[in-house]
């Protein structure tokens, strides 16, 4: 039995599921904010023997039946209503997802990916000393809240005619209640009116990086052992020359395309390097046809790029799950 770990209205969820679907593969799937309202765990050692018993509101089962796991963006729980104070609240959430991670770790199956994997691939700088050592070239960068540091690591940069681009050290604001109260901090572009200020600079820690100049984005989905490319052609818009996040779909084009061989086997050896099963790894190809590693998502979206470039993610993902060997 395969086990979809994830959040409710996750649409790249569905496209795997629609391919489990497909083939009449028996799975679950586990929507974890509902987790203790839509679905409970029991663990029991009874001499010496543990287990684990799900419960969901059409069927119960062992957790000795999963054969795989999709980890795949899940949320915190949501405490039961019955449960108003605010404090109270949080430890109820706090227990909640201790029993839900605690369960699912004692599950000794196949991941796509292990969360604890998942978390140390997350790290920024992690990621780009790993990138290193597995031969990517990697931009001149500085972590810092130290001002004259700052403005020393832009001058130097300046120096050589080169911008600097200011990047988030985590992967990104909360998760908001509501996608209405939703928001993003994208990747900027710094100027001298930027520098000024050093309780800005200060008051928290960022990504100070070289501007790389691009002819193109390359976003490499690694599944396994394959490897799926999309250009994306990000300079084609204003709005998503920087940060192609800043989406602008129906003027940026996406290319499905073929890596060079020793690009290739790069980014399954960064995958690896994390013990991660997937990644989505961005890449950028400069004017003169360098290669320059951006960072990796080891849980990063990738339905967008099969809806536009047709490449078969889902399919590699089920076969993955289907499997049982990551």
């Amino acid at each position: 039995m395969i086990l979809v770990v994830t959040s409710r209205g996750d649409r790249t969820a569905d496209l795997v599921e629609a391919q489990f679907e497909a083939r009449g593969e028996e799975y679950v799937r586990l929507d974890t904010e509902t987790f203790g309202t839509g679905f409970t765990i029991e663990f029991h050692v009874t001499g010496s023997s543990p287990t684990i018993m799900f419960k969901t509101g059409v069927r119960e089962f062992l957790g000795s039946e999963v054969t795989s796991i999709w980890y795949r963006r899940p949320l915190p729980p949501v405490p039961s209503e019955m449960i108003r104070d605010a404090a109270a609240r949080e430890f109820a959430r706090a227990e909640l997802s201790s029993l839900l991670d605690g369960a699912l770790f004692a599950l000794d199956c196949c991941w796509v990916s292990h969360p604890s994997a998942i978390r140390l691939a997350s790290h920024k700088m992690r990621q780009l000393t790993v990138a290193a050592k597995c031969g990517f070239e990697v931009p001149e960068t500085c972590v810092t809240m130290a001002p004259a540091r700052v403005r020393e690591f832009c001058a130097g940069l300046r120096s050589r005619g080169k911008q600097t681009a200011a990047k988030l050290v985590s992967k990104g604001p909360p998760t908001a209640p509501s996608p209405e109260q939703q928001y993003a901090v994208y990747t900027t572009l710094l100027g001298e009116e930027d520098l000024q200020g050093d309780s800005a600079l200060a008051a928290c820690p960022a990504i100070y990086q070289e501007y790389i100049e691009k002819k193109f984005e390359l976003r490499v989905t690694v599944v396994g052992k394959k490897v799926f490319a999309c250009e994306i052609h990000s300079q084609a818009t204003e709005s998503t020359r920087v940060d192609w996040r800043r989406y602008d779909l129906d003027h940026t084009p996406h290319l499905p395309c073929e890596l060079e061989p020793n690009l290739s086997q790069r980014c399954l050896a960064l995958t690896r390097e994390f013990g991660l099963a997937f990644a989505a790894i961005d890449l950028i190809v400069c004017p003169d046809g360098r290669v320059v590693f951006l960072e990796v998502n080891p849980n990063g979206q990738w339905g967008w790029i099969e809806e536009l470039t047709g490449l078969p993610i889902a399919r590699a993902v089920a076969d993955l799950l289907v499997s049982g060997h990551a």
